[in-house]
């Protein structure tokens, strides 16, 4: 059977550590289910590709904050990585950051798919 502690293993993140800021295992499962439906990786994916650098930094900023919350560590780092990048100016680095992102939400979004 796939367990939350699974799932996490699988984000990068640590149950316990998500444990201690929302009281039930339910209410983690609400949230990363409602993850799922979360338009901040959707918003930075088109901003990206648009070159709006203000719209990507806030989308990335966001997905941070989010990921932070969830104890979505992996995909955490990459959102402050592209965060930090995009803070202040368009940096083409901030493309190939993004490409190394989407191979990451896709792992977390299998991962809380399976709970």
């Amino acid at each position: 059977m796939y367990t939350l502690k699974d799932c996490f293993k699988e984000l990068g993140g640590s149950y316990e550590e998500v444990r201690k800021r929302l009281p039930s295992d339910k209410m983690i499962v609400k949230f990363l289910k409602k993850f799922i439906d979360d338009p901040s990786f959707a918003s930075l994916q088109e901003a990206i590709q648009n070159k709006d650098r203000e719209q990507a930094f806030l989308a990335a900023h966001t997905l941070k904050g989010v990921c932070q919350n969830l104890g979505m560590h992996d995909l955490y780092m990459q959102a402050n990585q592209l965060s930090d990048l995009l803070r202040h100016e368009w940096d083409e680095q901030g493309v190939l950051v993004f490409e190394e992102t989407v191979p990451v939400y896709e792992r977390a979004i299998q991962a809380i798919e399976k709970i």
